[in-house]
C-alpha cells in the first residue's frame, strides 16, 4: 500500500490505491506517450533502422524538426559546422540521444494537454521545475559520470510526472480543492510512487523509471558506479536550495548520492555555480 501524507489526511492511502487502479485500468485520463514520440522511440530502438528512417519520421513534424535542429546546433552538441537537415542532426546526435531528446521535447506540450483550468498553474510550475532538474541532471551526468547525459536529462524531466495524475484526480473533489496548498504538499510528497507507475505505462527505460521512483530516497545506497537515480537526486537537491521546500533543509553530507558521484557538497555547489550558464541554456532549450 502507498503511504499517505504524514500529518495530514487530505490524500489518504485509499486515494492512492484507487488512483493506481484507475490509471492501470484506464479510468483516469492520462494521455499515452505522444504518438510521434512513441514511433520515434520504436524506430531508434530498432537495430535495423537507419538515421534516414528516423529522420523521415521526425521530418513529418515541422515543429519537432525545428526544435531538434536547434538542439543539434546548440553549444552542447554543435560541431565545426552547423547542421541544416534533420538527417544530419540525427547523424550528429546518434539514434539513442535523439530518442531521449524527442521524448523530452514533447513533454511540455503533454503537461499543457492534461491541465484543466483549476490545476493549470501548478502543472505549469511543475513542468518548469522539471526542466530545471533536467538541465542540472544533464550537466552532472556529463561532468561526473559515464552515464548518457541525454538519458539523465530525460530522467530529470520525468522525475515529477506523478504530480499530474494526482492533481487530475484530486481536482474532481471540491473539498480537496478548497485546501489547495495542502493538496499541493500532498502531491509533492507522493509524486514519486505514482510517477513510477506512469513510467511503466509509458514503457520508459527501466533506469529512468527507477530514477523517477527513488530520487527522493535520500538514504539510498547501491553498489557499483553512480546511476541515474544518484544524478537526479543530487540535481533535485540543488534545485531546492534557498527555497522553502522540505528538501532545502536536508543535510547533504548524509546523502550517499554525493559520495557515489565522488563529490562533497561543497564541490558540488562550486561545480554547479561554474556551470550556471550551461544549465540556464539547457533549461531554455527544453522550455522552447
Amino acid at each position: 500500500m502507498i503511504p499517505g501524507v504524514l500529518g495530514g489526511s487530505i490524500l489518504n492511502p485509499d486515494f492512492f490505491e484507487t488512483l493506481r487502479t484507475d490509471l492501470i485500468e484506464g479510468r483516469l485520463y492520462l494521455p499515452p506517450m505522444p504518438e510521434v514520440a512513441r514511433r520515434i522511440r520504436d524506430c531508434a530502438s530498432d537495430p535495423e533502422a537507419s538515421a534516414a528512417d528516423l529522420a523521415k519520421l521526425i521530418s513529418a513534424d515541422p515543429t519537432l524538426s525545428g526544435r531538434l535542429l536547434h538542439v543539434a546546433n546548440s553549444p552542447y552538441f554543435r560541431g565545426l559546422k552547423p547542421v541544416e537537415s534533420v538527417q544530419a542532426a540525427v547523424s550528429r546526435l546518434g539514434m539513442v540521444c535523439v530518442r531521449n531528446l524527442v521524448t523530452s521535447l514533447v513533454m511540455g506540450a503533454l503537461f499543457d494537454e492534461i491541465a484543466t483550468p483549476a490545476i493549470r498553474r501548478p502543472l505549469r510550475e511543475a513542468w518548469e521545475y522539471a526542466t530545471r532538474v533536467a538541465a542540472y541532471s544533464f550537466v552532472i551526468a556529463r561532468r561526473f559520470t559515464r552515464l548518457s547525459p541525454d538519458e539523465a536529462m530525460l530522467a530529470g524531466l520525468m522525475h515529477n510526472i506523478g504530480i499530474a495524475p494526482i492533481l487530475i484526480r484530486a481536482s474532481k473533489d471540491s473539498h480537496r480543492m478548497a485546501r489547495f496548498q495542502d493538496l499541493l504538499d500532498a502531491a509533492d510528497r507522493n509524486h514519486a510512487s505514482i510517477g513510477a507507475l506512469v513510467a511503466e505505462l509509458w514503457a520508459l527505460p527501466p533506469k529512468v523509471a527507477i530514477a523517477i521512483a527513488e530520487h527522493e530516497d535520500l538514504t539510498r545506497r547501491t553498489p557499483g558506479l553512480p546511476d541515474l537515480t544518484d544524478v537526479v537526486c543530487v540535481a533535485n537537491l540543488h534545485c531546492r536550495l534557498g527555497s522553502r521546500h522540505r528538501l532545502a533543509r536536508v543535510d547533504w553530507s548524509a546523502v550517499p548520492a554525493f559520495a557515489r558521484l565522488q563529490l562533497t557538497p561543497e564541490q558540488s555547489i562550486a561545480a554547479m555555480r561554474e556551470a550556471r550558464a550551461q544549465i540556464a541554456e539547457m533549461q531554455q532549450l527544453l522550455q522552447h
